[in-house]
């Protein structure tokens, strides 16, 4: 009984930290270049073990459910979109659980175990923002015209930073801004 109030939790705390990581999406959809919850459900799978992937699953479920509900799109739609991108999310954080698990004793005591970690880390986000938009392609809530676009909105969080140093007439990429900040 206990495991199914400490998935309930997690799945609360992930749904909770997906309607801010919102505020973060860009207009109008809900593709996000920084994703919390994502954070949030490796940390409980590396602390509670992965016992609690059913957490991860219905706190990505009910948070990519009601996003899509609340632009209008159909109960079933809706939920089946949902529960891919929530399949996505929930392997990417028990995946990432794993392989740091396997590869923990000496993870931050060896500069190779570091990239190892890094490595891990960017191919399991990988996982997560494969599955959004093949979901939402395959919803036909996405028109790629060639693969390369699908490719484009997989990785597009990882160039993110990159785009920032292109763009020096952003006024919320300012100088002024960038200096307070570091």
């Amino acid at each position: 009984m206990r495991n199914w109030r400490e998935c309930l939790a997690l799945a609360a705390a992930y749904a909770i930290a997906g309607r801010l990581g919102f505020y973060a999406a860009v207009p109008p959809g809900n593709v996000t270049v920084i994703w919390p919850p994502s954070g949030l459900a490796l940390a409980a799978l590396l602390l509670m073990r992965r016992r609690l992937w059913p957490g991860v699953a219905l706190g990505s479920f009910a948070i990519n459910h009601w996003f899509f509900l609340s632009k209008g799109v159909g109960v079933g739609s809706s939920a089946i979109t949902s529960a891919v991108i929530a399949l996505g999310s929930t392997v990417q954080a028990v995946a990432a659980a794993r392989l740091i698990e396997r590869r923990a004793q000496k993870m931050f005591f060896e500069p190779r175990a570091g990239f190892a970690f890094f490595a891990i880390a960017t191919a399991a986000c990988l996982i997560a923002s494969t599955a959004g938009p093949l979901a939402l392609y395959a919803a036909g809530r996405l028109a790629y015209q060639v693969p390369e676009d699908l490719l484009a909105d997989t990785t597009r969080w990882l160039m993110r930073p990159l785009e920032w140093d292109t763009s020096p007439g952003d006024p919320r990429f300012s100088d002024k801004k960038l200096a307070r900040i570091q």
